[in-house]
């Protein structure tokens, strides 16, 4: 966080993936370098499985923060949010 805190201009935005586990550490680590979060996104894998990932965007401004789920797979396909995001990223989704 410290070299979040020092690089970041003071309108800028920083993105973090992290396993989801870490997201309570996250917070209270951002808030100790005066850094918010904005946004929240939970990642599973399927319906049935539990959140593995989180996807976080953060700033010094403080706001209400957004929270979102992303499934990556629904009936054995890709899901629509899934490949909304990372349809520029791969030929093949």
């Amino acid at each position: 966080m410290q070299i979040i805190y020092q690089q970041l201009v003071s309108d800028g935005l920083f993105y973090i993936l992290l396993p989801s586990k870490r997201e309570e550490h996250l917070i209270r680590l951002a808030e100790s370098h005066a850094l918010f979060i904005n946004q929240i996104v939970r990642v599973k894998q399927t319906e049935k499985h539990g959140f593995f990932r989180i996807m976080i965007e953060g700033s010094f401004e403080k706001s209400k923060i957004l929270e979102k789920r992303i499934t990556i797979r629904k009936n054995g396909q890709y899901s629509a949010a899934f490949t909304g995001l990372l349809k520029d990223y791969y030929l093949n989704l």
